[in-house]
């Protein structure tokens, strides 16, 4: 809720505006009249007199109070999505970008926690691991063929990074406005904390 002392600097102005759109309004109404009443009176020379008031009137508030909304939280099946396109509020209007070729983006709707494949790798808890995998991106967002560029030096904790970035959905990149398979390097961390 506002207060009517929030933009004190901005009162004056407008209650001018006001009296000032008031006066023509009242000017062109008076000029329509006037010109009869000089025709029957010319004899009379008298001046059109017209007057402003500047009414303050204090905003109604509201006495009614707003009830509580209670949203539930839809199920959704995962398997039944065949593409998600989200927008961040951080890029701004992006509604009138068209590239011809972009890079794959990470959804920011992800089915999975690193946390889950990092206690399957067998990561004490607070232990981090970090993989550098090569992923191939397909045009329907999901992962393709995956690489160990550069391992953590465990085979397992190299096998639970793979599967976890075979989870991950993606906006798929483009080339000539169309979506691409395109491979790029995706750093990741697994680590769970207690």
């Amino acid at each position: 809720m506002r207060s009517d002392s929030a933009r004190p600097h901005l009162q004056w102005p407008i209650a001018a505006a006001v009296v000032i759109v008031h006066v023509m309004a009242l000017a062109l109404l008076t000029k329509w009249t006037v010109t009869d009443v000089r025709a029957r009176d010319a004899a009379q020379n008298s001046p059109t007199v017209i007057a402003g008031f500047i009414i303050n009137e204090s905003r109604p508030q509201d006495t009614v109070p707003i009830a509580d909304v209670a949203l539930e939280t839809p199920t959704v099946e995962l398997q039944s999505i065949t593409q998600i396109q989200f927008e961040s509020a951080e890029w701004g209007d992006i509604s009138g970008v068209t590239a011809s070729s972009s890079a794959p983006q990470l959804s920011q709707f992800q089915p999975v926690n690193p946390a889950t494949f990092a206690r399957r790798a067998g990561l004490a808890a607070g232990q981090a691991a970090s993989i550098v995998l090569t992923v191939e991106i397909l045009p329907n967002g999901t992962v393709g063929s995956v690489e160990v560029s550069r391992g953590f030096g465990d085979p397992v904790v190299d096998a639970a990074a793979i599967a976890y970035a075979r989870r991950l959905r993606w906006i798929p990149g483009t080339q000539n406005h169309h979506a691409q398979a395109i491979r790029i390097n995706l750093p990741i961390t697994l680590v769970w904390n207690v």
